[in-house]
């Protein structure tokens, strides 16, 4: 387990799901619950920091389809298949995501719903983000 692993929403397949709804709340509660670990520890969300994003499609073609558009804002994509694609069916590729950018409050649900729309868009889904604290 990482640094990061501290800030990155569990795959529906470990104890707890971070990206489920928390008592009736809605899917964003997980990035709530990551901003406030990052405060937690000393992060300053107004400056920029290091985000991946985890994206899962049905095909190494629709995961390289949908960088398209990430790539030309800047980002840098890495997509392979996932550690677990045997037990990952139907989404055994992986996109990540990466970017520095300021993530707070102001932005983090537009920025769910982007990645949520371009993971749907390719018959695949999101999985949420993680960032450094500092």
């Amino acid at each position: 387990m990482g640094w990061r692993d501290l800030f990155k929403p569990k795959r529906r397949d470990e104890d707890e799901d971070l990206d489920e709804p928390v008592e009736g709340g809605p899917p964003g509660q997980a990035d709530k619950r990551v901003l406030k670990q990052l405060r937690r520890l000393g992060a300053n969300l107004s400056r920029p920091r290091e985000v991946i994003h985890f994206l899962y499609f049905p095909t190494q073609v629709a995961a390289e389809q949908a960088s398209h558009q990430l790539r030309g804002e800047g980002y840098m994509i890495d997509v392979r298949p996932a550690a677990n694609a045997a037990e990952n069916p139907p989404n055994p590729w992986v996109m990540e995501a990466r970017n520095y950018v300021v993530v707070d409050e102001s932005n983090v649900q537009a920025m769910r719903q982007k990645f949520e729309d371009l993971a749907e868009g390719g018959g695949g889904e999101y999985d949420g983000w993680e960032a450094a604290a500092d």
